[in-house]
């Protein structure tokens, strides 16, 4: 609360003394004056006094704007009062509508008994005309009153009836009209708690994620630590052996300079053969041994040390693939080498090679999925990394040649050759991919179709082409240099975050449809999750098995069932206990 609001609730009579002014007031001294110490006691006391009230004043000006804070922000409504607040409206439409249907029937029934009640008065004094006329007309009054009493009486049950069926329509219309206000406050229930439900999947789901790059978070520290200390421990050795040579050697001198130049020359003689090759432009490491025109703008090769940074990285990358196979063949007592990436592929290759339709659990059917399309995942990063990298080249150089600012429909070029590119990347892993999960469903390893490899690419590329179109689109007229730095953002975030993710849900894929794809007709399928509990519509669909053809639970086929979905898809038999 600002400090015009509080001088507003001052009031007028508020001290002006303050307590120190009070006790350290002083006074002229007389003759018969008053005693200095009663004085200066009660001096004391009234200052006292004002403390006190001062105190407690500033205590209710903070009470009131707690209270006047708490009025303004009032504090949002918790699952269950939201709930109760739902169950009571509920309640209260289905009092007002039985209300209204009651009333409804009791007008009914009031009209009808007053119709009767009319028809009846007429049906009397009909009568009374046809005794007098009676009276005076002995033949003639009898004939007549006989017509008018039929007329009376077909008229009254005819009164009757449009009564009976009026009020009736008006029950039935009043039980429809409070059938579906009871209908609508159930779906709107409903609504609120599958809201409710799913908002609280997806805080799991993050959750999870959080906790999954924490453990990796630490995992990476771990390593960097480990590296750290074991080169240390080697520059100490060869400090250690360094100090024996030079105590063990005579007095001979060394040429320091001849050594740092023996080795500049040795770097000079490695590092520009693999400059040579990441830097030539327009092309990717398959294209290299057919050459370059030369004729490529400049602004190829300052992007270049971009895309050696990305091949040092999948480099190392397959490096650690390859030590981790190598200790893996060490613990398990085999003298096999590890000749790195090709024997890996070739051994899975082996593996889904050979139909296998004993029963295993679970986790046993997700680690044979592993088995298949990990080791794919190393090649095909390098692979679109380099893909992505000429993407971004070409696009920066439509950019620059453009006159003025362009629009994304004039740089990022036709969607379909995009799509027909990416699709010679995917090609090779998608087969693999999916002749593996053909194999491991017991049928022969065939490569995927056209259509799902154009589906895999556009899951690849349309995210991107979708962030790049808003990145060109948005920012000012002629921020020509504003505009390639937000391209080349949105390349970075996309190949650092979202591409290798996104390469592993297309291998999975491929499995999972190779898998449906081998299986024949009307046969009985399981859906397994990736992680029980990590979604629940996926649990849902593991509930029950499904036949080919047919949809499960949550409405796909096969799987996956929303984006970043993992989950398997098995025939029936081949997983224990489904």
């Amino acid at each position: 609360m600002n400090e015009s609001d509080r001088r507003q609730r001052l009031i007028s009579s508020s001290p002006r003394l303050s307590t120190d002014e009070v006790a350290s007031r002083s006074f002229a001294k007389g003759v018969r004056g008053f005693s200095e110490t009663e004085v200066r006691a009660f001096l004391k006391r009234v200052s006292e006094e004002l403390a006190i009230a001062r105190g407690r004043e500033a205590e209710l000006e903070s009470a009131i704007d707690a209270l006047e804070d708490q009025v303004r922000t009032p504090r949002p409504l918790s699952e269950q009062e939201l709930l109760d607040a739902l169950g009571e409206e509920t309640a209260r439409l289905l009092r007002s509508a039985r209300e209204a249907s009651d009333d409804i029937r009791k007008k009914a029934e009031d009209r009808a008994a007053h119709l009767v009640e009319e028809a009846a008065s007429a049906a009397e004094r009909t009568r009374a005309e046809a005794a007098e006329l009676l009276a005076s007309r002995a033949a003639e009054a009898e004939t007549k009153a006989a017509d008018l009493l039929a007329t009376s009486e077909a008229h009254a049950t005819s009164t009757l009836d449009e009564a009976k069926a009026d009020a009736e329509a008006l029950v039935d219309g009043a039980r429809r009209q409070g059938r579906e206000m009871l209908d609508e406050a159930k779906s709107a229930r409903e609504r609120v708690l599958g809201d409710l439900v799913r908002r609280r999947a997806l805080l799991n789901a993050q959750i999870e994620a959080l906790r999954g790059g924490r453990d990796r978070l630490l995992d990476a520290y771990r390593t960097v630590k480990r590296t750290f200390l074991d080169a240390t421990g080697a520059l100490a050795q060869v400090e250690a052996r360094a100090a024996v040579e030079r105590s063990a050697s005579s007095n001979e001198a060394i040429d320091i300079a001849a050594e740092i130049a023996a080795e500049i020359e040795k770097l000079d003689v490695a590092i520009p053969a693999e400059l040579a090759d990441a830097t030539a432009p327009g092309t990717t490491g398959e294209e290299n041994a057919e050459g370059s025109s030369g004729d490529e703008p400049a602004e190829h090769v300052r992007l270049a040390p971009m895309a050696l940074a990305d091949d040092v990285e999948t480099d190392v990358a397959t490096a650690l693939a390859d030590v981790d196979t190598l200790f893996a063949r060490l613990r398990a007592g085999s003298d096999e080498p590890a000749t790195g990436t090709g024997q890996q592929t070739e051994t899975v290759e082996a593996i889904a090679a050979a139909p296998d339709v004993e029963r295993c659990s679970a986790e046993e059917w997700r680690t044979r999925r592993a088995k298949a399309i990990d080791p794919l995942m190393t090649a095909l990063l390098k692979r679109a990394k380099r893909r992505a990298q000429d993407d971004q080249n070409a696009l920066l150089d439509s950019v620059r040649r453009h006159k003025g600012r362009p629009s994304a429909q004039q740089v990022l070029g036709d969607g379909d050759a995009a799509r027909e590119g990416w699709v010679k990347v995917l090609r090779d892993a998608l087969d693999r991919a999916y002749g593996a999960g053909r194999t491991a469903a017991g049928a022969s390893a065939e490569p995927a179709s056209d259509d799902f490899a154009g589906e895999a690419a556009e899951a690849v590329v349309v995210p991107l082409r979708d962030r790049l179109t808003v990145a060109i689109d948005s920012g000012e007229v002629g921020d020509t240099g504003g505009l390639v730095e937000r391209i080349g953002a949105r390349y970075r975030e996309w190949k650092n975050q979202s591409l290798e993710r996104t390469l592993g849900d297309v291998l999975a894929s491929a499995w999972t449809r190779g898998v449906y794809d081998a299986v024949p007709d009307q046969a009985v399928l399981w859906w397994i999750p990736f992680e029980e509990g990590r979604c629940s519509d996926c649990d849902d669909n593991a509930l029950e098995p499904t036949v080919k053809g047919k949809q499960f639970p949550t409405g796909q086929a096969f799987p996956p069932a929303h984006p970043g979905c993992r989950c398997l898809l098995a025939p029936s038999g081949y997983v224990e206990g489904r």
